[in-house]
């Protein structure tokens, strides 16, 4: 059978939709036809809505993320759809969907839910509308049925089905490592599924259960090495949540990067723990070092003891400082810290310490993304947004979770400074590797020394270069 899957994307954040890969790519092997259109890559929406409506299917499965613009754009797609294709058969999966299962399924113009892991629940779908058979065997769904809500049981995920063979014929990727918004030839590429943490705000580890499954060694060889060979790739971005545990497996990795490149090595980040980066040996760093590796994506979270043992990181403070002093020394400058805020039993004064570490993480690695997080509780369908199943889509979804952001994200505070004035200060205070002359080169470097001075002394109060900032935009944008 055909089915779409769509990406909802935007221009400034072009990637590889991975997620729709894997399913594409398992369905493929399932005999099905399987159509990868990503909005990213089109022009405008409406020429994203004509080529949807060309690939002549009634099935369209969409990929749903819980944020405000993309759940928006998600619901008018597929109302759009229903207008004009009463028989079509709206599909939504993705994170969003296995989060808020039932506030997905309540939506008038969705059909069917997918949890968790899709790879093998949309290969027995497609199998079982193809034969006409019913769903009610398949794990992982939730649809309706004569006016009721009908949930299946959600199976553990099963390894021989989370890493199907990557058929990348399926997707532009060529348009991808053109386009790529952190720059031109990144290629995302997926090792692991799951990871071996049990955070509490995580629905990974809630999906997972501590579980951390690797692609087999030779599937991970043959892909990367088609890729390099046909494709031109300057930097691997290993896009797990978990790519390595121990020294045994960073070794491993650097071993499977050298041989791929006859020992000359290629620029590559990867996802690890704050707990596995503290007990790495100086040799194992060397090594990732040598194998190209420039920075990892690890999440710090919180810089108190007592916050993070509520959190279920696993993991403390001076195992933080400890890893934050080795990648610094061993030149993995490129990296990507997350701290989370608001969790709940998180003092203010825990806040303003967390606010503190992300203070001195930046000074030690000016080079490095530092995003600052607000918790979101997505922990059941009820608990942060109220589901009333006898009403059919009243309000739209998207405009519970906007209003929600509103009063719990975008208006949260660290002392008296917002969220979005210390987003704003640690977006700036990276250090900028962009090189050549500007105008008002001599304004742009004392805004930035300033900000640095803001961020040494943890002082963001009376933040006029924000406000700044803001009116300039403001005045620039009619004249543009």
């Amino acid at each position: 059978m055909r089915i779409v899957l769509i990406n909802i994307g935007r221009k400034t954040e072009i990637r590889i939709p991975q997620g729709l890969l894997y399913l594409a790519s398992a369905l493929h092997a399932n005999g099905h036809e399987p159509i990868v259109h990503d909005e990213a890559l089109a022009a405008t929406p409406e020429e994203s809505f004509d080529q949807i409506l060309s690939y002549d299917t009634d099935i369209i499965g969409l990929s749903v993320y819980t944020l405000p613009w993309q759940l928006k754009r998600v619901e008018e797609l597929s109302k759009t759809i229903k207008a004009v294709r009463k028989n079509a058969l709206i599909i939504w999966g993705g994170w969003h969907a296995s989060l808020y299962p039932k506030h997905s399924i309540v939506n008038r113009d969705v059909d069917i839910v997918v949890r968790g892991p899709g790879e093998d629940p949309i290969c027995e779908l497609l199998d079982v509308l193809e034969k006409g058979h019913p769903l009610r065997d398949i794990p992982g769904l939730v649809f309706k049925d004569k006016g009721h809500i009908v949930q299946t049981g959600l199976e553990p995920p099963d390894i021989e089905h989370l890493f199907p063979p990557l058929n990348f014929k399926l997707i532009n990727l060529h348009a991808y490592l053109k386009m790529h918004d952190r720059g031109t030839g990144i290629l995302q590429y997926i090792t692991t599924r799951g990871c071996n943490g049990r955070c509490r705000f995580c629905l990974v580890g809630r999906l997972f259960k501590g579980y951390l499954a690797r692609k087999p060694a030779e599937q991970i060889r043959t892909e990367l090495k088609y890729l390099l060979k046909h494709h031109t790739v300057t930097s691997i971005h290993f896009s797990d949540d978990n790519t390595f545990r121990n020294n045994h497996e960073a070794l491993q990795l650097c071993r499977g990067i050298n041989d791929l490149t006859n020992n000359t090595g290629i620029p590559w980040r990867c996802a690890t723990r704050i707990d596995t980066l503290s007990n790495l040996s100086a040799d194992t760093y060397q090594k990732l070092a040598a194998a190209g590796c420039e920075g990892v994506v690890v999440g710090i979270e919180s810089g108190v003891d007592r916050v993070l043992q509520l959190m279920g990181k696993g993991i403390n403070v001076s195992q933080t400082e400890k890893a934050l002093g080795r990648l610094v020394n061993n030149g993995l400058h490129k990296n990507l810290f997350s701290f989370l805020f608001n969790f709940p039993g998180e003092t203010k004064d825990e806040a303003t310490k967390t606010l503190r570490l992300a203070c001195k993480t930046r000074l030690m690695s000016p080079k490095s993304i530092i995003m600052l997080h607000v918790f979101f509780p997505g922990a059941s369908d009820s608990s942060s947004v109220p589901l009333d199943t006898s009403k059919t889509y009243s309000p739209p979804l998207s405009e519970i979770f906007d209003q929600y952001y509103t009063d719990h994200i975008r208006n949260y505070s660290v002392g008296r400074i917002r969220m979005n004035v210390l987003r704003y200060y640690f977006n700036a205070s990276e250090q900028n590797e962009s090189k050549g002359r500007r105008r008002f080169e001599f304004l742009r470097r004392l805004r930035y020394r300033l900000i640095q001075l803001r961020v040494k002394h943890c002082f963001f109060a009376i933040p006029f270069e924000y406000y700044l900032l803001k009116v300039i935009k403001r005045i620039k944008k009619p004249l543009t």
